[in-house]
């Protein structure tokens, strides 16, 4: 019995109970509505307040509350604040106790077979296994991961950049973090949760998506969203094929790629970066490249699609994770790049104050290492990059086409995969054409196969042989550079966070 009422008092919050093919938002009686909105109000600001606890502690400091009756002060509002919860809590539970509709889902939504009528609370469903506990796991030979190793800083043991490690280290772990990923702040959660529920909800409903907990290598808990549209009556169907979405920083799955996806018809999944929606954890580079990790790991070894078969979608930020995941799989069909940058302590040193480079590119590089341009590099496989034409955040200069950093990613990734071509001599001649807008067209099959066949030129003749290209005149070098630029680089006259229209999604 005391189980039973501490079940019901401390049970997960109740969305919307699932119909045949729609859902019915659950309405809870008026002890419950008026109690709900307090308790969430008051455990978010709590966990905003824990999470900036370097701010408000210098700040009660500075303004005197570390005294006798400073702290005095403090104390009361603590308590009442406690009372105001303790109250809420009390009157929830005493009203989910009169409800038939929660005590039935309180009693169902442990069992599988029932769980997936209700929508509830995120952190109550139970995870999947971890993909090295998976019963095929060993079937795939996974190779160890990689990371692209640091470069030699001496972080800490540098006496000449000392103080810049120690603040920058605390600036990082403090503040950084949350400036790089802001939407793992509790508050901003908070806010817009409701929001993602509905979106979430509609998603479900109109698509059939099946929500799953997937548990990273690091215990993150991680909040993907899949939609099946398979058909395997039809061999070349889009369907057929997945696209695994990253999102930009302050991005959900919810809101973000996986509708554009969909509407470029393809089978999708949706994941949120640690601390993002329902996903738990703190977002660095590390922790987010080992959620995309268990998304892919996920896709092979539960959903039974294949690396050929897969298409890796990114958008801003999520190009790292992209990059990374393309990195260490490089059997992976495609990757799609929208508006990403080539690494992020080349674009942050642009953004802060001159007197702060150093200090940035050191701990960023330490701390936050993104080496997109180094990860792509080493795949072999398709690329598309989209580049944002009037884009405020991945720029260093505003309104300058030229300082936007993912044409330093495309002449990178190209000077890997084209060294004949795309190299010093012709610098000039590739950021003349960089600096104005693509006119993106169709390029012939013959081209395209020229290309990769310059780039697999030890397994296959190369008609772009170093002696071919010595002897072609710069007329002919131009358009052929400008030929692969738009084989790789495509326009969208728009700014950073406008959507991008699915059309671009073609391969």
């Amino acid at each position: 019995m005391l189980k039973y009422l501490y079940d019901i008092f401390t049970g997960p919050r109740l969305f919307h109970i699932k119909e045949i093919d729609s859902s019915i938002s659950y309405v809870g009686n008026s002890f419950e509505t008026f109690s709900d909105s307090p308790i969430r109000l008051i455990s978010g600001s709590f966990w905003y307040l824990k999470s900036i606890w370097y701010i408000s502690l210098p700040y009660l400091y500075w303004r005197g509350y570390f005294t006798q009756s400073g702290l005095h002060y403090v104390l009361n509002w603590s308590q009442f604040f406690i009372m105001i919860y303790a109250v809420a809590f009390l009157t929830r539970g005493f009203g989910r106790m009169f409800n038939p509709v929660y005590l039935k889902f309180l009693r169902e939504y442990q069992n599988e077979e029932f769980s997936k009528k209700y929508n509830y609370e995120f952190r109550y469903h139970p995870p999947q296994r971890k993909a090295s506990l998976h019963d095929r796991f060993k079937d795939f030979e996974f190779k160890p991961l990689k990371f692209v190793e640091k470069s030699q800083l001496n972080f800490f043991k540098s006496p000449q950049y000392f103080l810049h490690d120690i603040f920058g280290y605390c600036a990082m772990k403090f503040l950084g973090q949350r400036m790089v990923f802001p939407g793992s702040i509790s508050l901003l959660n908070l806010a817009i949760a409701d929001q993602l529920t509905e979106s979430r909800l509609n998603l479900i409903n109109t698509n059939k998506a099946q929500r799953y907990k997937l548990t990273s290598e690091v215990d993150d808990h991680i909040d993907t969203l899949f939609v099946d549209k398979r058909d395997s009556s039809l061999s070349n169907y889009k369907g057929n094929k997945i696209v695994i979405c990253a999102e930009g920083n302050g991005g959900y799955y919810e809101v973000g790629n996986l509708k554009i996806a969909l509407e470029a018809g393809y089978s999708v999944i949706g994941w949120n970066h640690p601390g993002f929606g329902g996903s738990t954890g703190t977002a660095t580079a590390i922790t987010d490249a080992l959620a995309i990790d268990a998304v892919y790991k996920f896709v092979l070894l539960e959903l039974n699609f294949q690396p050929r078969d897969i298409i890796l979608f990114s958008w801003s930020i999520g190009g790292y994770a992209t990059s990374w995941l393309a990195y260490n799989y490089p059997d992976i069909s495609a990757c799609i790049f929208d508006a990403p940058f080539d690494d992020l302590a080349s674009l942050a040193i642009y953004k802060m104050p001159i007197s702060l480079s150093i200090m940035v590119e050191r701990t960023i590089q330490y701390l936050m290492h993104m080496p997109v341009d180094v990860h792509l590099a080493e795949y072999p496989g398709t690329l598309k990059f989209i580049r944002r034409l009037s884009d405020e955040v991945i720029t260093t200069e505003r309104h300058v086409l030229l300082s936007n950093r993912i044409n330093d990613l495309v002449m990178n990734v190209l000077s890997k995969r084209y060294p004949n071509l795309f190299n010093e001599d012709n610098e000039d001649l590739v950021l003349e054409i960089l600096d104005k807008p693509l006119e993106n067209r169709l390029i012939p099959l013959e081209f395209k196969e020229l290309c990769l066949s310059q780039f697999y030129r030890e397994q296959f003749p190369s008609p772009l042989s170093v002696q071919m290209l010595k002897t072609i005149s710069s007329n002919a070098s131009r358009d052929l550079i400008y030929g692969m630029l738009n084989l790789y680089l495509f326009d969208f006259n728009a700014t950073h966070c406008t959507p991008l229209t699915s059309n671009f999604l073609e391969l």
